[in-house]
Parts: C-alpha cells; structure tokens; sequence
C-alpha cells in the first residue's frame, strides 16, 4: 500500500503497486528478498523497514494486529512530519522498532489532542496484546474522536494556530480511518475461509459392529482431503458390506455392491472405491450399485490409486507390490520380493502429490 499526499488530502493507492528499487539489505536477523524472487520465501523478511512491526522484523508469526502497528507508523508521520522510527541504516531503524519508544507526539506538536496521540500510540505498542486488536476497533476510536471534537482536549494558545493545527488531526482522523477500513477488509479477505465442520466419533450404525481390524475388513479409510471415510461392518448374520461417512453429517450409508468387501481404498477424486472380495479386486461408485472386477486378488492386502489412473496393490498376504491400469488389465510387479528379508509387501499408498511409493514390508 501507498499513501500520497495532495492538495485535496491524503490518498491511498492500490496495494500492489509499491516495490522496491533495490534489494533489501541483510542484517543480523533480516534476511532480505532479491527482485528477481517473486514468491516469499519462509524466514524472508519482506516490506519497507520504518513501517515494520515488532513482530514482521523478528520474522515471528504475524496477524492483522501487524498492520494496525504499520497504520500506527504512517499515523505518527503524518501528524508529525517525522518518522516514529528512525535510523541511518536499516539496522537501526529495527533496532528501534523492536526496543525504543516513539517520542511523544506533543513534543513536536504540542497542539496534538491527548486522546489522538494515545490512539496512535496504542498502535504503536511493542507487544500485540497491546495494541488496537482490530482496524475496527481503531476506526471507532478515531470516529469517536471525529464526532466528539477536539477542543476539549487542545491547550489554549492562538486560534489561528488551533486552527490550522485542527485542520491538520482532521485530516490524520480522516485518514486513518480509511486505511483503518482498508486494512480490516483486506486482513478479513486473507484470513477468513469458511471452516470445515468435522465430527471425529464413528457411531454404530443399528444392527451393525463395525470391523476395523483383522483380515476381513480392515482400517478405516480416509478420503484424501479429510471430508469421508469408509469402513467395513458386519450385520446380524456376519455379513460384512462398507459403510461410507461424510464427515460434516453424523451417520454412514452402506455402499450397496460391497458384500465380503476387504481393506478398501479411495479413488483420487473421492467418487469411487477399490476393494478386495471374492479373491478380486473391485471397484463400485460411493452411492453403490453393481461393483467391476478389476483384476485378480486372491486375497488383498492394501491398495492406492493415484490421479494418474495407477492402482497398486498387494493381491496376496505373502507377495510383491502390483500395478494396474484403473481401468483394468494384467497386474504387473513393481517390486521384487527378497524372502530372505521379509515375507512380504503390503499397505502401498501414494503419499503427497500421488507420485511417490511408500510400502510397507513384513
């Protein structure tokens, strides 16, 4: 953001047109950004020093109360002429922002109103606790301070003066509350995304035990994203069928077409599953109806699918890693199985991204 001032006031251009001439400089705990680096590094220290917080030039954590103590900065500036941090070197001035106060801003003007200058220095304030904890708050100060007038609180020395200084706590009201509203609604659009609603208890459906051990069932299974799952439970006769949860709602369907079904396993787009019965291994959509042989699994042992149409799956408890097309076909081997080592691989899954082959061996 860029604040210009002109004869008709103060004027805020858009925030993404300010950037630097040069790189930023390092300095003991600053590590600066380079121009030809358009993508924020982790532990980069990116902005225009004297605006800083306490917090943005340490490189801790930050949230919109970073930006009320910038707001409070360019406050300062305007109303005194001077910066609230200064420094010949870009050491200094982050020295100064994270360990000196400000000088008082009725020091240099003296006709400042108390309640504008302690507005602007609880913005100012090294600690975040400390500080306005929203633009909102701010702008009602600096509305309360606007509407309520300033004269009670002005020293009585000439009115030609009161008044131009007037003019001038006007001016920083007003602009403050701008950037004030700005800030609060840009820090609102980074910040706020609707939260995902996640009940973590598995209840029991009626008639129903839920298997998530053993070799007739298996693990429960998590769709990628986190919003479903799927398990195996059996009935009152023994009969074992998959049970699908999404998890902003309380209570699983059973995904018809999954009878005998084994360890299943999610498609990448969380629209169908694997799984293994009948010495096969099968695919049936969530909502259920007729499942589709895929190939050959005398008895299944894990299986992962990733966005590129793979399947890799362990068709027996004692074998090597297979792959096939999603689609169906002739399972091949992807690995090769040392029996001096272990008996067999299991439990393939596509880690981050759907490309990697993590396996587990027994």
């Amino acid at each position: 953001m860029e604040i210009a001032l002109t004869a008709t006031g103060a004027k805020l251009l858009d925030f993404g047109l300010a950037k630097s001439a040069v790189p930023l400089a390092t300095a003991v705990t600053l590590t600066a950004a380079t121009q030809n680096s358009p993508v924020t590094k982790q532990g980069t220290v990116v902005g225009t020093f004297p605006y800083m917080s306490p917090e943005q030039v340490e490189g801790k954590e930050m949230d919109g109360r970073s930006d009320i103590f910038s707001l409070g900065a360019v406050l300062y500036e305007t109303l005194t002429g001077k910066r609230a941090f200064g420094g010949n070197s870009q050491l200094r001035v982050a020295t100064a922002i994270v360990e000196k106060e400000p000088e008082a801003i009725n020091v240099t003007k003296p006709l400042t109103p108390a309640v504008l200058d302690h507005a602007i220095k609880k913005c100012l304030a090294k600690l975040p606790d400390e500080r306005w904890q929203s633009a909102s708050d701010l702008a009602s100060e600096l509305k309360w301070i606007s509407e309520s007038g300033l004269q009670a609180s002005v020293p009585a020395p000439a009115m030609s003066k009161r008044k131009n200084r007037e003019r001038l706590a006007w001016a920083v009201v007003g602009a403050g509350l701008l950037a004030a509203a700005l800030v609060g609604v840009a820090y609102y659009r980074e910040t706020v995304k609707p939260a995902l609603v996640v009940r973590a208890v598995i209840p029991t459906e009626e008639g129903t035990s839920p298997i998530f051990t053993g070799d007739f069932a298996g693990p429960v299974a998590l769709l990628q994203d986190g919003k479903a799952l799927v398990f195996g439970a059996s009935n009152a006769q023994g009969r074992v069928t998959l049970w699908e949860r999404d998890l902003s709602g309380l209570h699983a369907h059973a995904v018809t077409g999954t009878d005998g079904a084994t360890f299943p396993f999610w498609s990448p787009d969380g629209r169908s599953l694997r799984f293994f019965a009948s010495g096969k291994l099968k695919t049936v959509q969530v909502e259920g109806g007729t499942p589709t042989e895929i190939c050959d699994a005398p008895s299944g042992r894990g299986g992962t699918w990733n966005a590129q149409g793979t399947i890799l799956f362990s068709p027996q408890f004692q074998s090597a890693i297979y792959q096939v097309p999603a689609s169906g076909g002739s399972p091949t081997p992807v690995t090769a199985l040392d029996k001096g080592k272990h008996d067999s691989h299991r439990w393939p899954y596509f880690s981050a991204g759907w490309q990697t082959l993590p396996i587990s061996r027994h």
